[in-house]
């Protein structure tokens, strides 16, 4: 029996009352294909209610900051499809009221926040149930290791704090109940070596060595909307550098993606500070508190143990605290204390007040030597777009990669339901790289990862690097040459095993060049030239599909646009948010309904304009949508994060929280919880300099196959025949057609729907528990393979067919993966680098000998691992093969202790060299300074080392 009353589904009142149409289901289909992913939403609400709905019933729900949404669609079960058309949304606003008066079956998709979205449905027709289907395609995010992409479908989004927009305001619900489903359809363009989720328990089928189906494991408890859905992929090859093109006949243009992982060298920064910014708020308490305190365990014992390595720690809440009032210089007695203070933390300091945190960390840094920021937090504040331009006019206004001062911010984003808007845009702002991450997955490959991207200089925005998109090559006519939009403007920063995009689209044009040439010079002045060749994909008319290369290009340049760089449309500054404001407007509505896509001012609008029986029904006034174009909303939202009113000082979230850096005044910053050593300096002042506006220094120049602005465009009436259908989104529909390929693009999906309970409460996390991952065994089974002929598929499409319960087709197998995505013992990266002193070494103490002799550990050597049950015994047996040259030394335990930690980590643990390499030369440095004029002594004890253990 459908209960009306329980809090999930499209919500509305009725004479004050609400009325819920429950979310039976979420179903996802996404089709992945290499580095790119569309995905395909379809909520299914039940509705037994024998009249029609005439308000606006509404949901929100999340999804990834940097997708593209590109599809929306409604059907009924009466067999009523309506799809939408994007315009701008105060005008979709007003035709959605006007349907609604006029008894007409209609929907809006709008943007909230850049990673929540709200759909509101009305004049719902009686006891007709409903799916709404919603369309996205993104680039997938980094993942530990080169050979690997993470897809990631967030289910809901956190408590968030600060002003929220007035639409959150109105009557809404979460997701609780409702049944998710999904299924995966992988397809590279090399062998798949694993794909493995740490969130779920998955089937897995295998049709060919590079194609993979996967499912939720039906076996088990049926899946909820409560946690993140997470998929770790690796394959052949995945890291080398590729070129897609896109025609697009209708549009006279050519879309261009280049992708690349950089694997060249680049010397370390040799003098640096290290400032890591910890979120305490309320939000982050129970796990997600564990997870940051255990990063930043990692991060701080992995740090390069050099003269002129200086650190810091800032916890924020509603108030920030410094550890020391500036940082201070990396050694045995600060990092004894800042691993004290660590342990101490707990989610107590309220609110998330990450602007003033941020504040004190830019005001605080000592400002010779140059800085890196790492913020690790779930980015759980509403208006984020506030605090990521605070940090872009910071580290603008610091210099670039020859500066002394310069900034860059690092950001790790921590637990399930995490602001991908926050935590993405402040790495975007920061020059820095963002990491996702939820506590199902190991933490320690990510955190190294991090500090050593942030260990070398960066290439492309700070650096010289640029594209030559063969625009001006002989391949085209002087008389035809093409007009030529890349986004980002800037070559997004450029760091060894870390992957970059950059889109190009050419208008007025339909032919691909040939091959593109990207070429710069290194900041050690080494210059370098590389030519990736350009596949052509092509996308069968009849299909219906958007263009997935044009609309992720375009999405790009949007964000771009909302980011206050008007240089993507022909502008000559970066800094435009306040001199073009209304141009910024007028060009992200220009290319959000050339485009179809959703933006900060564009949304979806559908409605039924099949001639209805109107059945009459009392009058009822109707209630409109709010407008989340603005806040007028003086009461900031209920959450754990609240902030105690009767203090003044910290309910004020206009001022404090996500708001823009003051350019002069030294923030309020609390005393520390933690005793400062002796040492402690006075913070030295470093006032930041205050960005300007760049005056008016050209006039906007659109493509050639664009309208000028701020004309309105010409498509903005007109249907679209590229909407994705069901059938047509579905990589899994037998109907889609064989398109050749070469190397595809692909996107990662995800999902729906954390919302509060009533008018005003708290937004809740599904379940009221904590998600414990199951264990998984230390490496994923083998998967048989097979030769295949090479299969070419176009983008985002695929030429094989599904099989169905019963059928044959290849190797057809199920596999039940594990949650694990590392193939290492758990924790065992994480369990060196807490051994690890701050100068490299390791003591000879039990500890090691557990790490080293674990029952994942099977010693080679008969001597050391037999017979010797004693631990006494065990180490003195270990002691007693300290090699001959080293025993005169002082330090021969540590040396030889070390040596062994090092052996341990080359051999145990060799699939993971990239992630503790830094430990690997930490120990080195250590054992080189303890044996000093031994030359080649490292190597020489690693492999007395290796041979024992």
């Amino acid at each position: 029996m459908i209960n009306l009353s329980q809090p999930f589904g499209l919500v509305t009142l009725s004479k004050d009352t609400p009325i819920y149409l429950p979310l039976k289901s979420v179903t996802v289909n996404a089709f992945i294909a290499d580095v790119a992913a569309r995905v395909t939403l379809t909520q299914r609400y039940v509705n037994i209610i024998n009249t029609s709905i005439p308000t606006a019933a509404q949901y929100l729900f999340p999804i990834p900051a940097h997708a593209a949404v590109c599809g929306f669609e409604m059907k009924s079960s009466g067999g009523r499809v309506i799809k939408g058309i994007v315009k701008d949304t105060a005008e979709a606003e007003k035709e959605f009221q006007a349907a609604i008066a006029d008894d007409k079956w209609a929907g809006i998709l709008k943007e909230v926040t850049s990673d929540i979205f709200v759909i509101s449905v009305g004049a719902i027709p009686p006891k007709e149930d409903i799916d709404i289907i919603v369309t996205y395609v993104e680039t997938l995010m980094e993942n530990d290791l080169l050979h690997q992409v993470r897809f990631a479908l967030p289910t809901y989004f956190g408590q968030r704090y600060g002003r929220a927009p007035a639409v959150m305001h109105a009557e809404s619900s979460d997701s609780k109940g409702a049944e998710f489903l999904a299924t995966v359809t992988i397809q590279m363009s090399s062998n798949i070596l694993s794909a493995l989720s740490p969130s779920h328990e998955i089937t897995l089928t295998e049709l060919t060595p590079t194609t993979q189906i996967i499912t939720l494991d039906p076996s088990v408890e049926r899946a909820t909307l409560d946690r993140d859905f997470v998929l770790s992929i690796q394959a052949e090859k995945l890291d080398e550098p590729r070129c897609m093109g896109e025609v697009d006949h209708e549009k006279d243009s050519v879309a261009m993606m280049l992708t690349l992982v950089p694997q060249f060298g680049l010397k370390t920064i040799p003098a640096q500070e290290y400032i890591f910014i910890i979120d305490r708020s309320g939000s982050m308490s129970g796990q997600n508190m564990a997870y940051a305190k255990s990063a930043l365990l990692i991060f701080l014992k992995s740090l390069p143990d050099e003269e002129d390595t200086f650190f810091n720690v800032i916890s924020f809440g509603s108030t920030t605290a410094r550890l020391w009032g500036s940082s201070q210089p990396y050694n045995q007695w600060n990092v004894a204390d800042a691993m004290g203070h660590v342990n101490s933390m707990n989610a107590n300091m309220g609110g998330t007040e990450l602007g003033n945190a941020l504040d004190v960390a830019f005001m605080s840094r000592l400002g010779y030597l140059p800085t890196s920021m790492f913020v690790l937090t779930d980015g759980a504040i509403y208006q984020p777009e506030i605090v990521i331009g605070s940090v872009s006019q910071r580290v603008h206004a610091a210099g670039g990669v020859d500066s002394p001062r310069q900034i860059r911010v690092f950001t790790l984003g921590v637990g399930h339901g995490a602001s991908t808007a926050l935590c993405e845009g402040l790495a975007r702002s920061g020059n820095g790289v963002c990491i996702m991450t939820t506590q199902s997955e190991e933490i320690e490959k990510k955190c190294i990862k991090l500090l050593a991207t942030a260990r070398v200089p960066p290439l492309g925005t700070m650096g010289s690097v640029s594209i030559d998109w063969g625009a001006q090559s002989s391949q085209f006519a002087k008389t035809t040459i093409p007009s030529l939009r890349q986004v980002p403007f800037d070559i997004p920063d450029v760091y060894p095993g870390n992957r970059f995009l950059v889109y190009a689209i050419l208008s007025g044009t339909t032919e691909v060049p040939s091959f593109i040439t990207l070429q710069g010079q290194s900041s050690s002045g080494h210059s370098f030239k590389l030519e990736v060749p350009v596949t052509t994909t092509t996308t069968s008319k009849s299909v219906g599909v958007r263009l997935p290369i044009h609309t992720l290009a375009a999405k790009r340049l949007i964000q771009e646009l909302e980011d206050g760089d008007v240089r993507c449309i022909g502008l000559a500054t970066s800094q435009g948010a306040d001199t073009y404001r209304d141009v910024i407007r007028e060009a992200t509505v220009l290319y959000g309904e050339k485009y179809q896509l959703v933006s900060r001012f564009t949304s979806f609008i559908a409605v039924d304009r099949t001639p209805r029986v109107r059945v009459p029904r009392p009058k009822t006034p109707i209630a409109a949508p709010p407008d989340n174009t603005q806040d007028t909303s003086d009461t900031p939202a209920k959450n754990k994060d609240a902030v105690d009113k009767s203090n003044a000082e910290l309910t004020d979230v206009d001022t404090t929280a996500s708001r823009a850096s003051p350019p002069l005044a030294e923030p309020k910053v609390d005393p520390s919880p933690a005793s400062p050593p002796k040492n402690t300096q006075p913070p030295v002042a470093n006032p930041p300099v205050p960005a300007g506006t760049d005056p008016l220094s050209g006039k906007l120049v659109p493509a050639a196959s664009d309208p000028p602005l701020p004309v309105k465009s010409s498509t903005s009436s007109t249907p679209v025949s590229k909407g994705a259908t069901p059938s047509a989104a579905d990589p899994t529909d037998p109907s889609s057609p064989t398109v050749p390929r070469a190397r595809r693009i692909s996107r990662p999906g995800l999902l729906a729907s954390k919302l509060r309970q009533g008018k005003s409460g708290p937004f809740q996390t599904f379940g009221g528990g904590q998600f414990i991952p199951k264990k998984s065994p230390s490496k994923p089974p083998p998967l048989k393979r097979r030769q295949a002929p090479m299969v070419v598929v176009g983008v985002l499409h695929h030429n094989y067919t599904v099989p169905k319960p019963g059928d044959t087709v290849g190797i057809q197998k199920s596999l039940h993966a594990p949650p694990k995505v590392s193939s290492s013992p758990q924790g065992s990266i994480t369990a060196v680098a807490t051994l690890q002193s701050y100068d490299g070494s390791f003591n000879f103490d039990n500890s090691l000998l557990s790490l080293i002799f674990s029952p994942n550990s099977t010693s080679s050597s008969p001597t050391i691992n037999q017979g010797y049950q004693n631990t006494y015994a065990r180490l003195q047996s270990l002691k007693l093969a300290t090699p001959s040259f080293i025993k005169s030394s002082p330090n021969a335990d540590k040396v030889w202790a070390t040596a062994l930690a090092a052996a341990y980590l080359h051999d145990r643990l060799a699939d993971e060299k990239d992630v503790w390499v830094g430990l690997f030369e930490k120990a080195r440095v250590f054992v080189e300074r303890a044996m000093p004029g031994q030359v080649g002594v490292f190597e020489r004890l690693v492999e007395e080392a290796r041979s024992l253990i």
